[in-house]
């Protein structure tokens, strides 16, 4: 890595490329063309120079065109961006002064504070305007204040506090008998010097005149307390001693002016001819005719800045020219000291950098405190200095994070790609191979846990998401994962899932089946017998009925009755008997009754034992395993009841009539509710005509009496608290019910009880008894699992939809669930299987109309649970999903499939549109 940093740091800086020319001499004046980089806008020369300003130490020079076009160049020539340019038609006057730049360009004025003042992007800016006080000509910093000329001859005066955030006028002064300000300086006193074409006056800050000079003049300019006016003559003007020093006549046309120390440059208005002007001697010292157009302006550092008209081609150039004016300002042997102790403090700053040392250098600071000389080979040995600082804390910073690739994680990513973000074009391309290997070092880290996650889930019985993320190596790969950057974070946990995914599609299909034997069921891991066939034998009784006399004689019908109520009649004898022969029995009753028994002992089944047709989803298999094995533990300990616990519409009888089927059991359904009584579960009074009103025995005490039969109490919850102590013997161990004080129905052999209900929590809901809770086992059933927490879809309820849409008919549920897993969650399996248009199209059909039902469902639960003030409710049960997925086959816009088969069932207007709206939304 140093290596390729070497080479990229060895490449030279090139030179600035300045005009191969000699000096040319004004008097003592070496003057030698200057070098300004070219701007990169090919048409700026276009537009003429209207103003120029040096910053007070000569580091910046900015100049502004018309149409506000800015050029901000360092000492050196080389072109730097203005932040926060302001919009304008022209720019009419630039002044730095200490931490503040000023510019007027109507209709605004805008300061930009320069809190770091080489440094361009630190400088804050704000723009000033307002109503009638367009700014004209004149600009001035100084002491808080800044001041500008606007139209009417206005004076505005404004405080200067950024804390603020803006900048407001502090008073506004109107210049009576006063043609046009063009130059304004604010004195250390606080008073102001304006001028213009026809005279001068010195104000105070509330406007009062305190001087006024009658002297015409096309520009002016202030140094070391002489008012400078140029025009047919140069006059030096002291305004602490209202005295004039000087008047010399001038050649010139004057455009501008600039001073440094005697010397004054002139700019013409009209021709390249810049004028220098000896103020000590009062003499013109020579013209140079390579520049002087329109604008001048001398940098404490000696450079001249100034413009140069092409006539013929109307474009105007910046022009800048380097002199020897500095040696009047700095003695040679004050100059010379100044470089000898900036060339110790570098080869100080260097030792300290050769043993990388980098921070609160002491020699650099000390150097630093030498910018603000205008010498530029000192700037330029500073500025290399702070280059060279650059290099090497790039060069440590390159090192350090090639040595952490090999643990690299998301904060060093993160700190890397930062450090990228910083730096600048020469070194991107070490940075590139250095993020490459960084990245690659990643991958490998995703992969090797990727590997572990793979061999663990292929070692280990995993079905779901939960088993799987109880795997140690999955845990591990999160966690690893979690501390990767969010770009690779994404991409890892993408696969992981997948990954995971993937196995738990076949694992599923594995798991979640049913196997039937001769005498057992597999429902998933769980074993149910089926319970041998028993029909119970019920005893035949003698009946006494219809009491009759005849010829003086009692007589009583005789008829026989089974235990169950089902009466027969003898057919051969005479049923019509004494009392004396009652009491004594003919021996035909007894051989009756030994032959009904024989015959006709056994109770006829009842019950409903439904033959159901069922999608063996994983998700209903999963349901049936849980309700097969609490049942088997109801059998074990021959007590207790399971309730199942779910939404309205989301299959808990179906589930009922399934075990019922595959078992074998009959299937008794007790439909409770809030009315019901005693006599409803016992016994049921009909009329017979022959007999009159009898009573027979309710279909839950038959249920009882039938041996494996399954007693389903629907709606078990709105079970009145008058019938609930009735239940209590019933579902514990005792397994009896009282239908009087001293007479109970014991339950049969192998009877289970099984209820269901809403979920408790929801409005309007009964809760369940107490006394049933504690004797019950509680399974919730939801509807088929749709979206997971990781954003996959489950094909659980689309395997049932499947067979009402066309275009699956010849897929297997395998074919199915591989071809959703891979179309919908786009995970590829080796086992998906080619498919057509059509059944692609409809497979996303059933997708939309699936995340449409989830929705509404998500709402309703939100507020039957309390978690919603949304009122939704409506119940998108499976019922009707399939009456939805049945029109899908004429349709290709599932959202009005889903309204025209769902809003007319919800009859409240307001529920219906909020339904609506869900279904648009989905």
């Amino acid at each position: 890595m140093k290596g390729i940093l070497e080479k990229l740091l060895g490449k030279q800086k090139e030179e600035n490329p300045k005009a191969k020319s000699q000096s040319i001499y004004i008097k003592d004046i070496e003057i030698t063309p200057g070098y300004l980089e070219q701007d990169k806008d090919a048409r700026i020369e276009e537009y003429w120079v209207e103003t120029m300003a040096t910053s007070e130490d000569g580091y910046w020079f900015l100049a502004g065109r018309r149409h506000g076009l800015f050029s901000l160049y360092k000492y050196n020539g080389a072109l730097v961006r203005l932040p926060a340019r302001p919009p304008s038609q022209a720019v009419v006057n630039i002044v730095f002064r200490d931490r503040f730049l000023a510019i007027s360009s109507p209709p605004y004025v805008s300061v930009h504070e320069m809190v770091d003042l080489y440094n361009p992007k630190s400088w804050k800016s704000i723009k000033l305007t307002q109503e009638g006080l367009r700014p004209a000509g004149g600009l001035d910093i100084g002491n808080g204040l800044l001041i500008y000329g606007a139209i009417s001859n206005q004076v505005v005066i404004v405080e200067l506090d950024f804390d603020k955030g803006v900048i407001e006028p502090k008073n506004i002064i109107r210049l009576q008998d006063f043609d046009q300000i063009k130059f304004i300086k604010i004195l250390r006193n606080k008073n102001i010097v304006i001028s213009g074409p026809r005279k001068t006056v010195v104000i105070d800050i509330s406007g009062s005149v305190l001087q006024e000079l009658n002297i015409p003049s096309s520009c002016a300019t202030f140094k070391d307390d002489i008012l400078y006016l140029a025009g047919k003559d140069l006059i030096g003007y002291n305004i602490d001693t209202k005295t004039e020093v000087f008047r010399y006549p001038l050649s010139c046309n004057p455009s501008d002016i600039d001073v440094y120390e005697h010397i004054a440059l002139i700019a013409d208005k009209e021709e390249n001819k810049l004028t220098f002007f000896d103020t000590k001697l009062g003499q013109e010292m020579g013209i140079l005719e390579d520049g002087g157009y329109s604008v001048v302006k001398v940098s404490p550092d000696g450079s001249i800045y100034t413009s140069f008209v092409d006539k013929e081609n109307k474009l105007y150039y910046l022009k800048k020219f380097d002199t020897n004016l500095l040696d009047l300002y700095y003695p040679k042997e004050r100059q010379e000291a100044i470089r000898k102790n900036a060339q110790r403090l570098y080869r100080d700053f260097k030792k300290r950098l050769n043993n990388n040392e980098t921070e609160d250098i002491p020699e650099l600071k000390e150097l630093k405190t030498l910018m603000s000389y205008p010498f530029k080979d000192i700037r330029e040995l500073i500025e290399k200095a702070e280059e060279e600082l650059y290099q090497k804390i790039i060069e440590l910073k390159f090192e350090a994070f090639k040595s952490q690739i090999s643990n690299i994680n998301a904060k060093i990513y993160e700190e890397l790609q930062e450090f990228g973000r910083n730096l600048d074009e020469r070194y991107q391309e070490a940075f590139e191979k250095l993020q490459k290997e960084a990245l690659e070092s990643l991958k490998n880290l995703i992969e090797k846990h990727i590997k572990e996650v793979e061999q663990a889930i292929s070692t280990n019985s995993i079905a779901s998401q939960i088993e799987a993320e109880s795997l140690e190596e999955v845990k591990k790969a999160r966690e690893v994962f979690l501390s990767l950057p969010r770009d690779i974070q994404s991409e890892a946990f993408d696969r992981l899932n997948k990954l995971i995914q993937r196995f738990i599609i076949s694992r599923r299909l594995e798991k979640y089946k049913i196997e039937i034997d001769k005498n057992t069921i597999n429902i998933a891991d769980v074993k149910v017998e089926i319970p041998q066939n028993v029909r119970k034998k019920l005893k035949w009784q003698l009946k006494l009925e219809e009491k009759l006399v005849i010829e003086q004689k009692l007589y009583s019908k005789v008829s026989f009755v089974r235990e169950d109520g089902i009466t027969r009649e003898p057919k051969r004898y005479n049923n019509y008997l004494t009392i004396d022969e009652m009491r004594h029995k003919p021996k035909w009753i007894a051989r009756y009754l030994s032959k009904l028994n024989g015959l006709f002992g056994y109770q006829d089944s009842m019950s409903l034992n439904p033959t159901v047709s069922f999608e063996d989803t994983p998700w209903f298999v999963q349901n049936l395993a849980m309700l097969s094995k609490a049942l088997n533990e109801q059998l074990r300990y021959n007590e207790g009841i399971v309730i199942i616990e779910g939404d309205a519409g989301v299959g808990k009888n179906f589930l009922i009539e399934v075990y019922s089927a595959l078992t074998k059991r009959p299937l008794f359904i007790i439909p409770c509710h809030s009315k019901m009584e005693k006599e409803d579960i016992t016994f049921v009074y009909e009329y017979d005509p022959k007999v009159g009103t009898k009573r027979t025995k309710s279909n839950l005490i038959k249920a009882l009496e039938t041996p494996n039969a399954i007693i389903f109490f629907d709606e078990i919850n709105t079970l009145p608290t008058s019938l609930v102590k009735v239940f209590n013997p019933l579902f514990d161990y005792r397994r009896y019910m009282y239908l009087s004080y001293d007479s109970i129905v014991k339950a049969e052999k192998n009877v289970l009880f099984v209820g269901a209900m809403n979920p408790q929590n929801y409005l309007g809901v009964s809760e369940l008894p107490q006394d049933i809770k504690s004797r019950a086992d509680i399974l919730y059933i939801d509807y088929p699992p749709f979206e997971d927490e990781k954003g996959f879809y489950y094909p659980d309820e689309a395997l049932i939809l499947k067979d009402y849409v066309t275009g699956f008919e010849g897929l297997t549920k395998e074919d199915f669930i591989y071809l959703w897993y891979d179309k919908i969650n786009g995970i590829n399996h080796d086992k998906a299987i080619n498919v057509s248009e059509i059944t692609i199209r409809n497979l996303y059909k059933i997708f939309e109309l699936l995340k449409i039902a989830s929705s509404i469902r998500r709402a309703y639960r939100d507020y039957q649970s309390g978690q919603s003030e949304e009122a939704i409710d409506f119940v998108f049960s499976m019922r009707d999903t399939i009456r939805c997925a049945r029109k899908l086959n004429e349709s290709d816009n599932v959202k009005e499939v889903v309204k025209s088969t769902i809003l007319p069932k919800v009859s409240n207007l307001f529920e219906r549109k909020s339904v609506e709206t869900l279904i648009d939304d989905a």
